[in-house]
């Protein structure tokens, strides 16, 4: 199984360095691993300061790791963190954040590229988050005596650590000093594995998104923009979403709306703009000096780490994601990605949340937020252009659901604090 394992990786790699001919996300990355040890060499070089390793997939699990990180360097303010990333969405967006000594792509899985990494950050404790399980990068940890720990981890039936052949797979889990797990379901599998690091905490992305709310930043442009009128804010979207956005707001002129695409590079934005007319549109980054922003019906946002701080304006939210068909799905760190994209960012300003029906029920927290009554899938343009009259229509329907999907956020909270009274029984 090893050798499969190490051929899947170099396939990938290869294929990557391929895809970077023509695609503009996969040349990030094939950049930015080749500067990730000259990277490391700069700024370890002669540090006496313990170091601890945070390493994420993307952004949106940059989103899970942030509230841990923080806390941790308020409890350890003398410890560096080195953070890592799989994927140019976080590296890019990230890499200047301020408490981290480095910011760099996790290079290729590999026995060489995990003694090299060790030996410039020379970390003494390290953190992965959700799906993270690497072979050679865990093999090297636990050489080192390294403590690893996993948190907001999410495991499902399917696996391939549950199946007869993962035993390779179930090895790489056992090397983990101890797993914080997101549900009850991810607890339960595990304890069928004989494994005994295993703790229920919950997502650590509540008490991320509660912290937003607490701390509310604002957006000028957006507050500009708005100027008092409902508005509606759609995070994270695709084409697919776009597809049946487009005619809703084109048949509805008056309503107004802010989209901020999963994807900023120019031809996604051309085309999303193409595919809104004839809806009069404004970029973000030109939004600032235009002098009458009341007669654009959408500002499309043409950059990034805007959106958790855009839904506080939002009447109505639509997550984008789940209209997304399979063969579009991607796979980051071992593992398939795909549906809705966070709608806690949406629901703790206690609005209501729309997104596809398609592909929300594999995201547990859509499918809860749903049932609590705080989140609406809808299949089509039209059911979409009636939710959102409803919730501008009918102020009690409205509150209703906004109040739901705070109360939702709220109920799940406290993850980190789970994870910090470990670290400190473990680092002291």
């Amino acid at each position: 199984m090893l050798f499969f394992y190490w051929l899947g990786i170099r396939l990938y790699t290869w294929a990557i360095h391929l895809a970077a001919w023509f695609n503009p996300k996969a040349r990030l990355m094939v950049q930015g691993r080749r500067r990730t040890f000259g990277q490391l060499a700069a700024a370890f070089a002669g540090n006496a300061q313990p170091v601890a390793w945070f390493h994420c997939a993307s952004l949106g699990e940059f989103e899970q790791a942030r509230p841990v990180l923080e806390v941790f360097k308020q409890q350890y303010p003398q410890w560096q963190v080195l953070l890592t990333f799989f994927s140019p969405s976080g590296a890019e967006a990230q890499k200047g954040y301020p408490l981290a000594q480095a910011v760099a792509y996790l290079p290729a899985d590999s026995p060489s590229h995990a003694r090299r990494l060790l030996d410039l950050a020379r970390p003494q404790v390290a953190f992965f988050v959700k799906y993270e399980f690497w072979h050679f990068y865990t093999r090297e940890l636990a050489r080192r005596k390294i403590p690893l720990v996993s948190f907001s981890a999410l495991f499902r039936p399917g696996q391939v650590y549950f199946k007869l052949w993962g035993g390779f797979y179930r090895r790489i889990l056992a090397r983990f000093a101890h797993i914080f797990v997101q549900n009850p379901e991810s607890q339960q599998l595990l304890a069928r594995l004989g494994l005994p690091q295993v703790s229920l905490a919950g997502d650590t992305r509540f008490d991320r998104v509660l912290a937003l709310d607490r701390q509310r930043q604002p957006v000028p442009v957006a507050a500009r923009f708005q100027a008092g009128q409902p508005l509606l804010v759609l995070g994270s979207t695709w084409r697919e979403d776009i597809e049946v956005v487009a005619p809703v707001l084109a048949a509805n002129p008056t309503w107004r709306a802010i989209i901020a695409p999963h994807e900023v590079y120019p031809a996604e934005l051309d085309w999303t703009e193409q595919r809104l007319a004839p809806c009069p549109v404004v970029r973000y980054t030109r939004a600032e000096a235009e002098p009458d922003l009341a007669s654009f019906q959408v500002l499309l946002v043409d950059n990034v780490g805007l959106l958790s701080r855009l839904y506080q304006y939002a009447r109505v939210a639509y997550v984008g994601g789940s209209f997304l068909p399979k063969a579009a799905s991607t796979w980051v760190g071992g593992v398939l990605k795909t549906g809705v994209h966070n709608v806690l960012e949406a629901a703790v300003y206690g609005v209501p949340v729309l997104f596809g029906s398609q592909a929300y029920q594999g995201t547990t927290e859509a499918v809860e937020l749903v049932a609590e009554g705080g989140a609406f899938p809808v299949a089509n343009p039209t059911e979409l252009a009636q939710c959102i009259q409803r919730f501008w229509e009918q102020p009690a329907a409205h509150a209703q659901a906004g109040a739901a999907a705070a109360a939702y956020v709220r109920d799940q909270a406290g993850a980190v604090e789970v994870v910090m009274a470990y670290c400190r029984q473990l680092l002291g």
